[in-house]
């Protein structure tokens, strides 16, 4: 995207709310109703971001389209208009990363790894921010399914996720959205802290399928147990993982080692990929008990 590019798909962002401001007006987002609102009134800021994860999707975006090419063969991927608007709401409007020559959307994401979030490849299963983005973005488009191709920049796993159209959704999504522009865009009135609260439950339970149920009393001591397993556990790995920082520096520049006569240290190289963002070689070792003859 040039400078130029750039400007004007910023300054068409603050003619109405866009996917990407859906998710914090609903409060499960990463920003707040009060950075959308202020986006809205102030000037673009047209300088491209030189570093964090928005730099890093932007980025990526063409190696993640050229991995969904590859991984659903026969299909190509066609850059559509910079913003497309709702034909009944002018001001709700939709940015698509990628077009498939059938007409579905496609969504280009990057993550530093698929967490709890993350549903299995070829499920509909996604974090729920980005399950409003679609949403929106497929009812702004009258696409009835939208894809997402996701990557994940830790282990370079790729992974296609197919999300189907939720009229009820949507139009829970657009009645929230009308409400802001008009009552604080429009109006020039500033949201809030507590806008997006009051939102965030009902769609949270709106992005979940199927049948609802309360579970039984004890199972909130089941899960703040699990809460407190989880802790320990990320508590070990980072132990793990400083202590196996302190034996590679005492390995120095060698390349194996044994320690006591029981362990054997042995340093693993990892070659980098071919591809310009894919991980920079790196070591990492292997340690394992010495068998005795």
């Amino acid at each position: 995207m040039t400078p130029t590019e750039r400007r004007e798909w910023l300054e068409s962002r603050r003619a109405g709310i866009g996917s990407s401001d859906a998710p914090n007006l609903l409060g499960i987002g990463f920003r707040t109703a009060a950075d959308v609102y202020r986006e809205k009134i102030d000037p673009p800021d047209e300088r491209m971001p030189s570093a964090g994860v928005l730099r890093r999707g932007i980025d990526l975006e063409p190696i993640i389209a050229q991995r969904y090419e590859e991984a659903v063969y026969g299909v190509e991927l066609a850059k559509p208009l910079p913003v497309i608007a709702h034909p009944e709401r002018p001001w709700q409007l939709a940015s698509l990363d990628r077009v498939r020559d059938d007409g579905k959307p496609v969504e280009l994401k990057s993550t530093a790894g698929f967490g709890d979030q993350w549903g299995p490849a070829g499920t509909d299963q996604i974090p729920d921010g980005y399950q409003v983005q679609v949403q929106h973005q497929m009812g702004v488009t009258g696409a009835e399914v939208c894809d997402v191709a996701a990557l994940d920049v830790i282990a370079w796993e790729f992974r296609v996720y197919r999300v189907p159209f939720n009229p009820e959704f949507f139009e829970f999504i657009s009645e929230m959205e009308a409400k802001f522009w008009t009552d604080h865009v429009l109006a020039k009135r500033p949201p809030g802290a507590e806008w997006g609260e009051q939102f965030a439950d009902d769609a949270r339970s709106l992005t979940v399928k199927g049948k609802k149920i309360e579970l039984p009393e004890e199972a909130a001591a089941l899960i703040a147990q699990r809460q407190e397993l989880k802790a320990v556990r990320d508590e070990a790995d980072a132990a793990y993982k400083q202590l196996g920082s302190e034996i590679e520096v005492m390995l120095g520049d060698a390349e194996e080692g044994t320690a006591a006569g029981t362990w054997k240290v042995k340093r693993i190289h990892v070659a980098g990929g071919h591809v310009e963002y894919d991980r920079e070689p790196h070591s990492r070792l292997d340690i394992r008990p010495i068998r005795r003859k």
